[in-house]
């Protein structure tokens, strides 16, 4: 009798200590914080020849609160050529200034920028870079300009903790800027 006594005894343990460990496993924290950006700078490198062809930049300080943007340049490429482009990313209300960059690059599995040319032959961009499951991030991007034209180019960044799929609709818009573009 005191066999059974012990086995039960022991089969009772066991299954504490697994719903115990069970209870107290955590799952990780979502960042669902949407990052402070007050400053989206487009740096754009001719592929062809390495040289620098500009840094396009949209600053507003004060986020969406009245004032206008302090800097809102207009993206200027030339036709028929390819473009290495980084995305640099600020938050310029911080004392340093903080690289949200660097956040969104820690964070590329929450993260996702798309990008809009309008119209569609204006500018065609290839992300780049990629996050830890193989999606597109677009902290950095390849831009081929078609013909001499005007029009915009819209780059949003979404944030989407735990529901990234490569795709627009989940999550929410941390900054979205259209910017006028010039290819001539």
């Amino acid at each position: 009798m005191k066999n059974k006594t012990t086995l039960r005894n022991g089969l009772f343990v066991i299954a504490l200590a697994t719903v115990g460990l069970q209870s107290c496993k955590k799952d990780p924290p979502v960042n669902s914080e949407s990052e402070v950006i007050t400053t989206l700078q487009i740096v754009a490198t001719d592929s062809a020849t390495g040289t620098t062809a500009g840094v396009f930049t949209f600053k507003d300080l004060d986020g969406d609160k009245p004032t206008p943007p302090s800097v809102f340049d207009t993206i200027k490429l030339a036709p028929n050529k390819t473009y290495n482009v980084s995305l640099i990313v600020l938050d310029e209300s911080k004392n340093p200034i903080d690289s949200t960059s660097n956040e969104i690059a820690e964070e590329a599995d929450d993260h996702l920028f798309f990008f809009e040319s309008t119209p569609a032959a204006l500018v065609n961009v290839v992300i780049q870079d990629k996050d830890s499951k193989n999606l597109p991030l677009g902290l950095l991007s390849k831009w081929t300009t078609g013909t001499a034209g005007s029009g915009t180019t819209k780059i949003t960044l979404r944030h989407q903790p735990g529901e990234k799929n490569g795709t627009f609709s989940p999550g929410d818009t941390d900054i979205e800027v259209t910017f006028n573009t010039l290819v001539q």
